[in-house]
């Protein structure tokens, strides 16, 4: 199976695997939502912050250890892929152990710090332990197979078992909590999903890689990439948790946390959906690197580009037409917070699609290992969006948050799409800054109808097929702006598209 047929089937492997986590994803917290209430609701997002936060002890091993097994599966190396996986294994297996102590300790701690209605402090530090053990299966089990898995190009089977645990998560929860199981003990059966997606991943890979001695010598100079992906996970999950963090910390309110987590969990499934596309490119174009080959990097990421800017101006253009019709049904009948913040709908929208704008030159960093070069900009971006976070989040709450935010992903994208070229000096800046120029052109003329044309449908299936006929609408626009503006690499992409079908 060649590069372009194995991207194609992880691609839609993993795009039904974002489809059914976040349909699924938009159901569980409803349910708490209305069964358990906003307070209830934001304590559960709050901890499993916490949680991404003490992820951090692992952060750079995975991203470290795919890119060392690029090269031993490009040249077939059965004893350098044990080595790379034996070295990996035992990184997460002391990583495991400082995780599992910062679990115990926040159940211990956060109790006294946070006063929730309803729960007594038992049950909040019972709760932060069982959302903890899911995690843990990370280290232990599911982290140095995903890092196998996604550097032999076989993303698939992970899309896979992310639909099992969501469809087996989401039953347990529905079935509980309409039978009046309380907030901890539903926690505590779900964990029964979590299992389950570990036992899929550890059961392929067992009969797979069969070959892999996970106790062979290690080596751990193929990891000497992890310090530096290290930093890069670090500020990263700090800038991606700031928000409910700052929430929590500053203003204090649980209820401000989940109407936070509402729109954004909206947005995160938008984003995991664009994800599909360069997480699933990414094991191809850091093979095709390793090989050398860079007249074929040159042209296969200029198509890429091309196709990712095309597929971010259909989808925002939708997401900002598409995001309030969607919230005011979704909270309908729950009146223990705000939900109705237009401006909140429309930052978080152009704030995804300033994140996404970097996204491209993001998966040419992680595929040809480019952390120490581009630490200074994690730095600068965490700094301008903490700092003006601060500053606004009193005046502003949410709003201010995302001004924040929205700065420093203009920041990164400006820094990242200058970086490249110095990597590969067949990669053109100016052609990346004139395709988000065309972007954002293209969404400001896509969606400014709207402003008088009024989207207001009364349920679901209703929403379901105003964002049908947006989407049909926002697809011909970017297209369109394809015919219009670059004509020639719409053509390229065809042909691929056509050769493909015919293979």
């Amino acid at each position: 199976m060649n590069r372009t047929k194995r991207y194609m089937l992880n691609s839609v492997a993993a795009f039904t695997a974002e489809i059914v986590t976040m349909i699924l994803g938009f159901v569980t917290p409803r349910i708490i939502l209305v069964t358990y209430g906003s307070e209830l609701n934001g304590l559960t997002s709050s901890i499993l912050q916490f949680m991404s936060y003490f992820n951090l002890v692992e952060a750079g091993f995975s991203n470290a250890a795919v890119y060392a097994l690029y090269k031993p599966f490009a040249d077939k190396d059965e004893k350098a892929i044990s080595a790379v996986v034996s070295a990996a294994r035992r990184l997460y297996l002391r990583a495991g152990a400082i995780f599992c102590a910062l679990v115990a300790g926040l159940a211990l701690i956060y109790p006294l710090y946070i006063d929730v209605e309803g729960l007594s402090n038992l049950d909040v530090g019972l709760l932060v332990l069982i959302l903890g053990v899911s995690n843990v299966l990370n280290f232990f089990t599911l982290s140095k197979h995903r890092a196998v898995i996604t550097a032999d190009m076989r993303v698939y089977v992970i899309s896979l078992s992310n639909i099992a645990f969501s469809l087996a998560n989401t039953l347990i929860i529905v079935l509980l909590a309409q039978n009046g199981v309380g907030l901890v003990a539903l926690r505590f059966w779900a964990l029964g999903a979590a299992f389950l997606r570990a036992g899929i991943l550890s059961l392929y890979c067992r009969r797979r890689y069969a070959y892999i001695d996970e106790k062979a010598e290690p080596n751990f100079g193929a990891l000497n990439k992890s310090k530096d992906a290290l930093f890069h996970e670090v500020l990263y999950a700090l800038y991606k948790g700031a928000p409910i963090a700052l929430i929590t910390l500053i203003l204090r309110d649980m209820a401000v946390v989940s109407v936070y987590n509402v729109y954004s969990m909206v947005i995160m499934g938008i984003a995991g959906l664009l994800a599909v596309f360069s997480s699933g490119l990414a094991p191809s174009f850091g093979n095709v690197i390793m090989l050398g080959e860079m007249d074929t990097l040159g042209r296969a990421y200029g198509e890429f580009e091309f196709t990712y800017y095309s597929i971010i101006t259909a989808v925002y253009t939708v997401a900002i037409v598409m995001i309030m019709p969607f919230v005011r049904i979704y909270t309908r009948g729950v009146t223990d917070a705000v939900y109705d913040l237009p401006a909140v709908g429309l930052l978080f929208c152009v704030n995804s699609l300033t994140h996404n704008f970097r996204m491209p030159q993001m998966m040419l960093v992680s595929a040809g290992g480019h952390y120490r070069e581009t630490r200074s900009h994690s730095v600068i971006q965490l700094a301008i969006s903490v700092g003006l976070s601060v500053l606004l989040i009193q005046p502003l709450g949410i709003a201010g948050i995302l001004i924040g935010s929205l700065c420093s992903n203009l920041y990164r994208a400006v820094a990242l799409i200058r970086f490249v070229p110095t990597q590969y000096p067949q990669l053109r800046a100016r052609r990346s800054f004139l395709r988000i120029l065309r972007v954002a052109i293209t969404v400001l003329f896509g969606v400014l109808p709207f402003c008088w044309i009024p989207v207001a449908p009364d349920g679901y299936f209703s929403w379901a097929l105003c964002a049908l006929g947006v989407c049909v609408y926002a697809a011909l626009l970017a297209l369109l702006s394809g015919v219009l503006f670059e004509r020639k690499e719409l053509k390229n992409v065809l042909q691929r598209i056509r050769r493909l079908r015919r293979a």
